[in-house]
């Protein structure tokens, strides 16, 4: 009770719905659940390439895993998303070939607007018509549209004061080249959904607008680390 005799509010912000349980609050992973699925998932790679290795038992945690992870449901998941590709895509897995081609897209567009951080254009150009569209869940055919959109509407403005502290088409390559390595690692993920685990590795997500490149990329830095 506080001091006007009102229950204290002990809901849990991270699985709270209020008082609507169907509501379409999202519930985002922490950063140690992300670390450890995604080093889940890099094992259960491991054993689809030899299958020989894989457990009768889907419980049973493969080489190097934790044992006290719930192995079956990842195993569920990871089944399912292989059937799902090899119907829509031929393969198991987005293409890592897509991933250079898009970046080097993203730089001729960032060298043209190179008074503009990495966070601030990819924020701008998803947000700056409607309806928006998500960070997380587009596929890059589809930012990368949205990215030329931009791009062509809002044209290179000489007006407009430098927002990045470390601008250049040098700076820009090094950056890109960097979050390149780090996607290498995990190809699987969608563009924004990388730019997003990234970020909240260590800094809230809405910190993504204004956050200067080179805090970004040591962020990257630290993704990499973690994920050797």
């Amino acid at each position: 009770m506080d001091e006007n005799g009102s229950q204290d509010d002990e809901r849990d912000p991270r699985t709270d719905r209020g008082d609507d349980p169907s509501g379409d609050d999202l519930i985002f992973p922490t950063v140690e659940e992300i670390v450890a699925n995604n080093s889940g998932f890099l094992l259960l790679d491991e054993e689809a390439r030899h299958p020989e290795i894989r457990p009768i038992d889907p419980s049973v945690p493969p080489a190097g895993g934790d044992p006290d992870f719930d192995w079956k449901s990842l195993r569920q998941v990871n089944d399912t998303w292989a059937k799902m590709a090899l119907k829509m895509y031929g393969r198991v897995g987005r293409d890592p070939a897509r991933i250079e081609p898009f970046l080097r897209s993203f730089e001729a567009i960032w060298n043209r607007h190179s008074n503009l951080k990495f966070g601030k254009i990819v924020c701008d150009a998803l947000s700056f018509r409607q309806p928006p569209l998500s960070l997380h869940l587009p596929e890059e055919e589809t930012v990368a549209e949205r990215l030329r959109e931009w791009d062509e509407t809002v044209g290179k403005d000489e007006s407009t004061p430098s927002t990045n502290n470390s601008s250049s088409d040098l700076h820009i390559r090094r950056f890109l080249d960097r979050f390149q390595e780090a996607w290498e690692r995990e190809p699987d993920q969608r563009f924004g959904q990388l730019v997003a685990n990234i970020i909240r590795f260590k800094q809230p997500l809405d910190s993504l607008e204004s956050i200067e490149d080179a805090d970004y990329l040591g962020l990257i830095d630290d993704w990499i680390g973690v994920h050797r």
